[in-house]
């Protein structure tokens, strides 16, 4: 977790939380920032949420990522943006049960479609479990992936996210321009349509109750394309970034068989 200091100094911050929490690091990319070593220690220092504020994001970061978010998702925005779109999301993130309760159901759906005996390609698997349950929770629809439903929209987001963080383009965006890229540039296209899509259906369906991400936003009176853009954000930070930590802790737990064998009996 990355925050910079803003009220208070970066050397204070630093001994203060790791007079508190232990081992806390202060590490300079573009910007000052600490880094916790432990997760739940995060909570101690967002309660004083005046007093941080998210590194901003290089100009190149900013450039690639509003092709794919737009410039008015959370993703861009600071103080006191960011933290009005914090507390509208945070409500559906306080809820465990919303997303884990559709990863649990979509694990045994993987698991019944493994054939004993058989080689199984667990990313390919987690990046589609990951994908549905992320639909389920934010969206409130489930694209059922896992089973061959690839729509699409969702392919076109799997082009775009396959060409656009490559070294190339980071280096020299204006490629995207270049009739070799044509399927990249229809893909955005088919990609914005597809959450304006999201949106409207919503508005039709009058879904305004519950905790997903899309009712809260509805409920909050959020613009529409604030709405658009902060749905591309959790396409990639809500199954992207889940899919790979659970990627990688599949790796470690195969890479020692005694943590395996030890996180087993604590579950069984």
């Amino acid at each position: 977790m990355l925050i910079r200091p803003r009220t208070i100094g970066a050397g204070d911050t630093v001994l203060e939380a790791t007079e508190q929490l232990g081992p806390t690091y202060l590490l300079n990319f573009f910007a000052p920032a600490l880094v916790f070593s432990k997760p739940e220690d995060i909570r101690t220092i967002l309660k004083k949420i005046d007093e941080v504020e998210k590194s901003p994001l290089p100009p190149f970061m900013r450039k690639l990522a509003g092709t794919l978010f737009g410039s008015t998702s959370i993703f861009h925005q600071n103080l006191p943006t960011w933290h009005h779109h914090r507390a509208i999301m945070n409500k559906a993130f306080s809820n465990n049960s919303l997303f884990f309760e559709p990863l649990r159901d979509k694990i045994g759906q993987c698991m019944d479609l493994w054939k004993p005996g058989e080689p199984v390609f667990i990313s390919e698997f987690i990046q589609k479990m990951t994908l549905d349950a992320l639909g389920s929770s934010v969206l409130g629809r489930d694209f059922d992936s896992l089973h061959g439903n690839l729509e699409g929209p969702l392919h076109a987001y799997e082009t775009i996210t396959g060409n656009l963080p490559k070294p190339y383009m980071i280096m020299f965006p204006g490629l995207l321009n270049l009739p070799f890229f044509r399927n990249v540039r229809q893909s955005m296209k088919d990609f914005d349509s597809y959450c304006w899509k999201i949106i409207n259906e919503a508005k039709e369906n009058s879904l305004l109750g519950g905790n997903s991400i899309i009712s809260l936003m509805l409920n909050s009176g959020l613009p529409d394309n604030v709405m658009r853009d902060n749905i591309g954000v959790f396409f990639l930070a809500g199954h992207e970034t889940t899919a790979s930590t659970i990627n990688w802790e599949i790796c470690m737990l195969a890479t020692y068989p005694e943590v395996t064998k030890r996180l087993r009996e604590e579950l069984i």
